[in-house]
């Protein structure tokens, strides 16, 4: 009797260490998935977020950009002047962003580059803007 009340006892105690591993394992598993939703959601805002940016910013920036286009076209002889100032006003986020917003370049590509190099290809489509311009004017 008195080992079979042992056998029992031991049973009860087992299911109750059994059943606190299981309770554990949910409680992992529910925190996982909120972690999970949180996760998605967090990109989804991200990406959210981004597309107003996108709808956003270009009017600013087509502005912005136009005023140095303009500026290019008026003192050819000076862009050196110019593309030295620019580095002074444009910041390296700012000039990323001129690049995938205006340019449509994607964020990887920019990403790579730093001021100089990111100025430099700026002049680079500034001139040949100007130079589209200029040559469809003389077309015309």
């Amino acid at each position: 009797m008195k080992a079979i009340e042992d056998h029992n006892n031991l049973c009860a105690v087992v299911a109750e260490v059994s059943a606190e591993g299981e309770e554990e394992k949910a409680r992992k598993q529910q925190r996982k998935e909120k972690y999970v939703a949180e996760k998605k959601r967090r990109k989804e805002a991200a990406a959210a977020k981004e597309a107003e940016k996108k709808e956003e910013v270009p009017p600013l920036m087509t502005s912005h950009v136009l005023m140095y286009t303009n500026r290019v076209k008026e003192e050819i002889s000076r862009a050196t002047l110019l593309i030295n100032e620019m580095k002074a006003d444009l910041k390296l986020p700012y000039l990323k962003d001129v690049f995938v917003y205006y340019y449509g370049m994607k964020r990887g590509e920019v990403n790579g580059k730093n001021k100089s190099e990111l100025i430099a290809l700026l002049a680079d489509n500034v001139a040949s803007n100007t130079a589209e311009v200029t040559q469809g004017e003389v077309d015309m």
